[in-house]
């Protein structure tokens, strides 16, 4: 039979293993493109190039769903495709869609492996439709583990000059970072 001090010494080794001692932040990770800000002529024949990376706060990714979007009267997207991703695992992705303003991509990293730390991520080629500004952005993001944990994960956008004719595009001066959704 236990006397009140086991019972005590039991309740408060349990409470150790239950309760943490500092309170445990979870590292946030980052998604952003490179370049952030991007220049492109109208008159140009061909796509551009921009990547989305990752940094180190995107830790054991398993599998991802992501949606970008973007102004459809001011550029086209040719392709969307993994980039070198940090190991270079294979992924598995069942879903590439690429539509008007948009592009929805769904993937799995093949066996066990996961992906870790920074650097690029996808590949978009898109072709400049119109003199204007056009912000690409992450509409939404889903980054899981292995044991289906998402990674949070922080979105910045790249913001397209396309340039006409004229390189002197009245719309350029109006555009206030506040304005950026």
């Amino acid at each position: 039979m236990l006397n009140k001090k086991s019972i005590l010494l039991i309740a408060y080794i349990l409470a150790l293993t239950f309760i943490p001692l500092e309170s445990a932040q979870e590292v946030v990770g980052r998604l952003y493109f490179v370049p952030s800000y991007y220049p492109v002529d109208l008159l140009s024949p061909s796509s551009f190039e921009a990547e989305l990376w990752i940094d180190d706060g995107v830790d054991s990714l398993h599998g991802f769903d992501i949606h970008i979007v973007f102004d459809p009267s001011k550029l086209a997207v040719d392709s969307v495709v993994l980039a070198d991703l940090p190991g270079g695992y294979p992924c598995f992705c069942p879903t590439r869609l690429l539509g008007e303003g948009y592009a929805h991509l769904v993937c799995a990293v093949l066996g066990p492996d996961v992906i870790s730390g920074q650097g690029p991520f996808l590949r978009l080629y898109f072709r400049p439709l119109q003199p204007g500004i056009s912000v690409v952005k992450v509409d939404s993001v889903v980054f899981l583990r292995p044991d289906n944990s998402r990674i949070p994960v922080k979105r910045d956008y790249l913001l397209v000059h396309i340039k006409g004719a004229d390189s002197r595009d009245p719309d350029v001066g109006n555009l206030y970072m506040s304005d950026v959704p």
